[in-house]
Protein backbone atom coordinates (compact mmCIF):
# COMPACT_ATOMS: atom_id res chain seq x y z
CA UNK A 1 0.00 0.00 0.00
CA UNK A 2 1.49 2.99 -0.98
CA UNK A 3 1.21 6.31 0.66
CA UNK A 4 -1.39 8.11 -1.57
CA UNK A 5 -3.94 5.02 -0.80
CA UNK A 6 -3.63 5.29 2.59
CA UNK A 7 -3.93 8.56 2.76
CA UNK A 8 -7.23 8.80 0.63
CA UNK A 9 -8.69 6.13 3.25
CA UNK A 10 -7.54 7.86 6.28
CA UNK A 11 -9.29 11.15 4.70
CA UNK A 12 -12.63 9.17 4.37
CA UNK A 13 -12.27 7.55 7.86
CA UNK A 14 -11.72 10.82 9.65
CA UNK A 15 -14.88 12.91 7.45
CA UNK A 16 -17.31 10.05 8.41
CA UNK A 17 -19.96 10.35 11.21
CA UNK A 18 -17.44 9.81 14.43
CA UNK A 19 -19.40 6.76 16.26
CA UNK A 20 -19.83 4.35 17.71
CA UNK A 21 -21.76 2.77 15.66
CA UNK A 22 -24.07 -0.06 16.14
CA UNK A 23 -26.41 -2.48 14.16
CA UNK A 24 -29.69 -3.05 15.37
CA UNK A 25 -32.74 -5.64 13.96
CA UNK A 26 -36.00 -3.71 13.77
CA UNK A 27 -38.49 -6.80 12.84
CA UNK A 28 -37.66 -6.55 8.88
CA UNK A 29 -34.24 -4.67 8.63
CA UNK A 30 -31.04 -4.76 9.61
CA UNK A 31 -30.48 -0.89 11.12
CA UNK A 32 -26.95 0.79 11.80
CA UNK A 33 -27.46 3.67 13.82
CA UNK A 34 -24.21 6.52 15.39
CA UNK A 35 -24.82 6.75 18.73
CA UNK A 36 -22.19 9.44 19.44
CA UNK A 37 -25.31 11.99 20.17
CA UNK A 38 -28.10 11.71 22.63
CA UNK A 39 -30.08 10.11 19.93
CA UNK A 40 -28.90 7.58 17.49
CA UNK A 41 -28.44 8.46 13.72
CA UNK A 42 -29.10 6.47 11.30
CA UNK A 43 -25.86 5.56 9.12
CA UNK A 44 -27.07 2.48 7.35
CA UNK A 45 -30.68 0.52 6.46
CA UNK A 46 -30.52 -2.91 5.69
CA UNK A 47 -33.09 -4.87 4.18
CA UNK A 48 -33.64 -8.69 4.77
CA UNK A 49 -34.92 -10.58 1.63
CA UNK A 50 -35.79 -14.27 1.49
CA UNK A 51 -32.38 -15.17 -0.24
CA UNK A 52 -29.67 -12.85 2.29
CA UNK A 53 -29.78 -12.31 5.39
CA UNK A 54 -28.06 -8.75 5.99
CA UNK A 55 -27.09 -9.37 9.60
CA UNK A 56 -23.16 -9.40 8.54
CA UNK A 57 -23.40 -6.71 6.36
CA UNK A 58 -25.37 -4.63 9.37
CA UNK A 59 -22.40 -5.65 11.59
CA UNK A 60 -19.32 -5.14 8.87
CA UNK A 61 -20.80 -1.58 8.51
CA UNK A 62 -21.12 -0.75 12.47
CA UNK A 63 -17.87 -2.28 13.48
CA UNK A 64 -15.80 -0.57 10.43
CA UNK A 65 -16.14 2.70 12.52
CA UNK A 66 -13.92 1.18 15.25
CA UNK A 67 -11.99 -0.80 13.28
CA UNK A 68 -10.96 1.03 10.11
CA UNK A 69 -9.09 3.88 12.54
CA UNK A 70 -7.17 0.59 14.29
CA UNK A 71 -6.45 -0.64 11.18
CA UNK A 72 -4.98 2.68 10.13
CA UNK A 73 -3.24 3.13 13.15
CA UNK A 74 -1.55 0.20 12.91
CA UNK A 75 -0.75 0.42 8.80
CA UNK A 76 1.01 3.38 9.68
CA UNK A 77 2.99 2.16 12.60
CA UNK A 78 4.35 -0.70 10.44
CA UNK A 79 5.15 1.77 8.13
CA UNK A 80 7.01 3.52 10.18
CA UNK A 81 8.68 0.35 11.56
CA UNK A 82 9.32 -0.52 7.69
CA UNK A 83 10.95 3.11 7.21
CA UNK A 84 12.99 2.47 10.01
CA UNK A 85 14.25 -0.86 9.79
CA UNK A 86 15.58 0.02 6.15
CA UNK A 87 17.70 3.08 8.16
CA UNK A 88 18.69 0.74 10.50
CA UNK A 89 19.71 -2.42 7.49
CA UNK A 90 21.33 0.72 5.67
CA UNK A 91 23.77 1.87 8.76
CA UNK A 92 24.09 -2.40 9.03
CA UNK A 93 24.83 -2.41 5.61
CA UNK A 94 27.35 0.44 6.01
CA UNK A 95 29.06 -1.19 9.20
CA UNK A 96 29.33 -4.34 7.15
CA UNK A 97 31.23 -2.68 4.36
CA UNK A 98 33.66 -0.62 6.54
CA UNK A 99 34.36 -4.27 8.44
CA UNK A 100 34.99 -6.24 5.00
CA UNK A 101 37.41 -3.49 3.77
CA UNK A 102 38.83 -3.85 7.34
CA UNK A 103 39.25 -7.75 6.97
CA UNK A 104 40.93 -7.20 3.35
CA UNK A 105 43.61 -4.26 5.00
CA UNK A 106 44.13 -6.92 7.31
CA UNK A 107 44.58 -9.97 5.23
CA UNK A 108 46.84 -8.14 3.33
CA UNK A 109 49.27 -7.03 6.01
CA UNK A 110 49.03 -10.73 7.41
CA UNK A 111 50.25 -11.37 4.07
CA UNK A 112 53.04 -8.50 3.67
CA UNK A 113 54.30 -9.19 7.41
CA UNK A 114 54.43 -13.06 6.15
CA UNK A 115 56.20 -11.88 2.62
CA UNK A 116 58.75 -9.73 4.67
CA UNK A 117 59.50 -12.40 7.60
CA UNK A 118 59.89 -14.96 5.06
CA UNK A 119 62.50 -12.42 3.06
CA UNK A 120 64.08 -11.82 6.44
CA UNK A 121 64.05 -15.49 7.47
CA UNK A 122 65.97 -15.98 3.55
CA UNK A 123 68.28 -13.33 4.39
CA UNK A 124 69.42 -15.28 7.79
CA UNK A 125 69.79 -18.35 6.21
CA UNK A 126 72.05 -16.87 3.68
CA UNK A 127 73.67 -15.12 6.33
CA UNK A 128 74.13 -18.33 8.36
CA UNK A 129 75.36 -20.11 5.64
CA UNK A 130 77.87 -18.31 4.74
CA UNK A 131 79.28 -17.88 8.23
CA UNK A 132 79.55 -21.86 8.39
CA UNK A 133 81.31 -21.51 5.30
CA UNK A 134 83.95 -18.79 6.83
CA UNK A 135 84.09 -21.51 9.68
CA UNK A 136 84.57 -24.37 7.75
CA UNK A 137 87.43 -22.36 5.67
CA UNK A 138 89.04 -21.55 8.88
CA UNK A 139 88.78 -25.15 10.01
CA UNK A 140 90.46 -26.17 7.13
CA UNK A 141 93.37 -23.50 7.45
CA UNK A 142 94.00 -24.23 10.99
CA UNK A 143 94.28 -27.92 9.76
CA UNK A 144 96.58 -26.93 6.97
CA UNK A 145 99.03 -24.85 9.05
CA UNK A 146 98.62 -27.56 11.88
CA UNK A 147 100.05 -30.14 9.35
CA UNK A 148 102.73 -27.54 8.22
CA UNK A 149 103.60 -26.99 11.36
CA UNK A 150 104.04 -30.77 12.36
CA UNK A 151 105.75 -31.14 8.86
CA UNK A 152 108.06 -28.10 10.12
CA UNK A 153 108.74 -29.75 13.32
CA UNK A 154 109.80 -32.60 12.16
CA UNK A 155 111.81 -31.17 9.54
CA UNK A 156 113.39 -29.08 12.33
CA UNK A 157 113.69 -32.24 14.69
CA UNK A 158 115.59 -33.71 11.42
CA UNK A 159 117.92 -30.98 10.83
CA UNK A 160 118.89 -30.91 14.60
CA UNK A 161 119.96 -34.66 14.37
CA UNK A 162 121.52 -34.28 11.63
CA UNK A 163 123.51 -31.69 13.81
CA UNK A 164 124.05 -33.75 16.30
CA UNK A 165 125.47 -36.26 13.85
CA UNK A 166 127.64 -33.96 11.68
CA UNK A 167 129.61 -32.88 15.25
CA UNK A 168 130.21 -36.48 16.01
CA UNK A 169 131.71 -36.70 12.53
CA UNK A 170 134.28 -34.31 12.14
CA UNK A 171 135.79 -35.69 8.47
CA UNK A 172 132.65 -34.30 6.87
CA UNK A 173 133.64 -34.48 2.89
CA UNK A 174 133.91 -30.49 1.78
CA UNK A 175 134.41 -29.24 5.06
CA UNK A 176 137.07 -28.76 8.03
CA UNK A 177 138.11 -31.14 10.20
CA UNK A 178 136.58 -30.59 13.04
CA UNK A 179 133.23 -30.30 10.69
CA UNK A 180 132.58 -26.56 10.92
CA UNK A 181 131.38 -25.53 7.97
CA UNK A 182 128.54 -28.46 7.95
CA UNK A 183 127.57 -26.92 11.28
CA UNK A 184 127.09 -23.62 9.97
CA UNK A 185 125.11 -24.89 6.74
CA UNK A 186 123.09 -26.83 8.82
CA UNK A 187 122.55 -24.46 11.81
CA UNK A 188 121.21 -22.03 9.17
CA UNK A 189 118.58 -24.38 7.96
CA UNK A 190 117.74 -25.03 11.56
CA UNK A 191 117.47 -21.28 11.72
CA UNK A 192 115.08 -21.10 8.73
CA UNK A 193 112.92 -23.93 9.76
CA UNK A 194 112.03 -22.78 13.33
CA UNK A 195 111.55 -18.87 11.97
CA UNK A 196 108.81 -20.73 9.44
CA UNK A 197 107.38 -22.67 12.61
CA UNK A 198 107.07 -19.99 14.62
CA UNK A 199 105.66 -17.33 12.05
CA UNK A 200 102.87 -20.26 11.08
CA UNK A 201 102.18 -20.63 15.23
CA UNK A 202 102.09 -16.48 15.55
CA UNK A 203 99.54 -16.48 12.57
CA UNK A 204 97.13 -18.77 14.46
CA UNK A 205 97.35 -17.22 17.30
CA UNK A 206 96.62 -13.94 15.86
CA UNK A 207 93.59 -16.11 14.02
CA UNK A 208 91.82 -16.66 17.46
Amino acid sequence: MDAKYLAEIKAREQAATPGPWVSIFDLKDFTVYDMSGEKGVIIAKLRNSKYKYKQPDADFIAHARTDMPELIAEVERLTDQHKCDVHNLSAMKTTLDQQAKNCEKLIKSYKESNLEQATENYELEKENAALKAAKDEINRYNIDCTKQCDKLLVESATLKKALELVEKDKAFPGGTADGTLCKKIMQEEITKYINQAQQTHETQEAEK
